[in-house]
Formats: C-alpha cells, structure tokens, sequence
C-alpha cells in the first residue's frame, strides 16, 4: 500500500543529457528508486532545449506519481 507523488529535480544538458539528478520531493524508498530509474530511461531527444537556435542547459522539476489500482 504504498503511494504518493516523488519530484525529482534534473539539470539537462545542451544535448539533452542528463547531467544531475536530486530528489526533491521524497516518499517511500521504493518509489524514490523507482521514479529515479524511470526519469534516467528518457531518452535524450525528449529533452533537448533551444533559446534563440542555441541549444541550453536547464533545470525541470519532474513529478512521478505512484497510484494503487484497486
């Protein structure tokens, strides 16, 4: 029975790596480990940013949410 939202925090790099990775928002180890795995399987193409052409760096706050079916 274990639920809940955990938020993880990325810094994405100019080619859509990812660079950093802290979680911001805690539950359950489980699901902490779980939305981590998850997050590190996006691909890089997803995640790619350009300002005026260039790409960028950023920062994004990614929420994973966990739900019981029941």
């Amino acid at each position: 029975n274990i639920e809940g939202q955990v938020v993880i925090r990325i810094l994405v790099g100019k080619t859509g790596e990812i660079e950093k990775k802290k979680l911001i928002h805690k539950k359950h180890p489980i699901l902490n480990e779980e939305a981590l795995r998850v997050v590190s399987e996006i691909p890089p193409s997803l995640l790619t940013s350009k300002e005026h052409g260039r790409p960028v760096k950023y920062w994004v706050n990614i929420p994973v949410n966990f739900k019981l079916k029941g």
